[in-house]
């Protein structure tokens, strides 16, 4: 559509020792003058320049192609490209040879020759400008291939930022400046997270990887100690457990709510469920003994027994013949 660097036409234009001038800077521009204005209304290609001269030969000027949307782009070092939307007719003219270049009609300063935009092209075969690239039937094919590929640290680094490779300069500007705020100002981390580190909750994720690193880092020797003392405090803990026991057993006994027969049975039990062994002992009857066998001692009277197995039938609710149906006889 048009050259880079300083040009003119071959017919003298824009006028004797005058060039026109577009640099890449102004080039990026003509390219968003012109996809600004396609999309909004599709930019015209016709034959000949036909367009400009319809008021004086009246006849139908029928389109070659359209650019439309963002069709345009300026290369740098080559020029302004677009892809465009030729007719069947048109492009059977090109496929033939018989239309060749396109030659753009641009708008520019008189005085300081700046060219301000590409107001529409033709499809000619004398263009105006000398070394333009021919027309091509299948030039969306081509402007494809011929695309510039983009370094592939940039894309790589866009890739990291979460950026498409379409994104604007200011878009990655945006990016790596939020990306600097928060390596300078690390980001809080959850209260929970900071209540199991024991940190304060005004913590950030500096403070939370210190934290951890610590933890990491805690020598074997520390370990091993911890490992020890928690034995020894379950040493201890068994052994306050088996003399609570003892004394409750003890106790009952001396209580006459246990008999020194179940000494070793209660003792099992405590040990196994402290709370079931406090529980009978509760619920258990106080024995007058010493009235029952009338002041003997062990092994003086049966009375003792009697006692006993009156206790164990009212414990579990048995009658006299259900206990006498299974106590062993004196002969057993």
């Amino acid at each position: 559509m048009l050259p880079t660097g300083e040009f003119a036409a071959r017919d003298g234009r824009p006028g004797p020792g005058k060039k026109w001038s577009v640099d890449d800077t102004k080039g990026q521009a003509l390219a968003a003058q012109l996809n600004a204005a396609a999309s909004k209304s599709a930019v015209v290609i016709d034959y000949d320049h036909q367009t400009l001269y319809l008021q004086q030969h009246g006849q139908k000027v029928p389109a070659a192609g359209w650019i439309e949307g963002n069709a345009a782009e300026w290369r740098p070092g080559s020029g302004l490209w677009a892809k465009v939307k030729w007719t069947a007719a048109a492009a059977e003219h090109i496929e033939r040879g018989e239309y060749r270049y396109v030659s753009p009609l641009l708008l520019y300063d008189e005085n300081t020759l700046e060219v301000s935009a590409v107001a529409m092209a033709a499809l000619v075969n004398y263009p105006a400008l000398l070394g333009m690239h021919p027309a091509q039937a299948a030039l969306a094919n081509q402007f494809q291939q011929e695309q510039p590929t983009m370094n592939p640290i940039l894309a790589a680094l866009l890739a990291g930022l979460g950026l498409a490779e379409t994104a604007t300069q200011a878009e990655a500007t945006a990016a790596l400046s939020a990306l600097q705020l928060r390596a300078d100002k690390p980001a809080a981390i959850p209260a929970a997270l900071a209540t199991a580190l024991k940190l304060p909750a005004t913590a950030n994720e500096a403070a939370a990887l210190a934290a951890v690193t610590a933890l990491t880092n805690t020598d074997t020797a520390g370990l091993q100690a911890m490992a020890a003392l928690q034995g020894q405090v379950a040493e201890l803990t068994a052994r306050l457990n088996e003399d609570t026991v003892t004394k409750t057993v003890d106790a009952a006994i001396a209580a006459c709510k246990l008999t020194p027969a179940q000494r070793d049975w209660a003792l099992g039990l405590g040990k196994k469920d402290m709370a079931a062994l406090s529980g009978y002992i509760a619920s258990a009857p106080v024995m007058d003994l010493k009235s029952q066998t009338q002041g003997k001692g062990p092994g003086e009277g049966g009375q003792v027994a009697d006692a006993l197995s009156a206790q164990v039938a009212s414990q579990f609710s048995l009658t006299p013949e259900q206990m006498a149906k299974g106590k062993p006889s004196a002969a057993a």
